[in-house]
């Protein structure tokens, strides 16, 4: 944020009576001593503080941030630390809690099969593709 600022005339302190009478003196008409052609007037236009900050769309800054990290992993910069991601479960393991989760939801019909990825949703997160499972679930069901 800058935060350069000036007084204009009317942030001076003193009076704003007329200095001298508009006629008869020879000079120029002159008003307030605040009037920004006298010493100690006001500024015309000065500074004034604002922010200097530009907005960026969301979808702007998604955009860079893909980006950065696309040309990150290119450049094999990234590196993702493998103990803290969940072990993931092989075909045979998700075959069973598959069939577990039906078991226990006593699922008979596709209609079930909502709540059935549910409960696989909330007991297996990170360790399993439900992209995947998913068609199995229905297969299970359907047959």
């Amino acid at each position: 944020m800058g935060a350069g600022d000036s007084k204009e005339r009317s942030e001076i302190a003193g009076s704003t009576r007329k200095i001298k009478k508009q006629k008869g003196t020879g000079t120029a008409r002159a008003g307030s001593i605040k009037n920004p052609i006298f010493r100690g007037g006001g500024r015309i236009f000065g500074p004034r503080p604002r922010s200097y900050q530009h907005k960026l769309n969301k979808n702007v800054k998604r955009l860079a941030r893909k980006s950065a990290l696309s040309l990150k992993s290119k450049g094999n910069e990234i590196k993702v630390i493998e103990e803290f991601l969940p072990k993931q479960l092989s075909a045979d393991e998700i075959s069973l809690a598959v069939e577990t989760a039906i078991a226990d939801m006593n699922a008979s019909s596709i209609r079930d099969m909502g709540r059935v990825m549910g409960v696989l949703k909330s007991q297996y997160v990170g360790q399993m593709d439900f992209g995947q499972v998913g068609p199995l679930v229905k297969e299970k069901l359907t047959a």
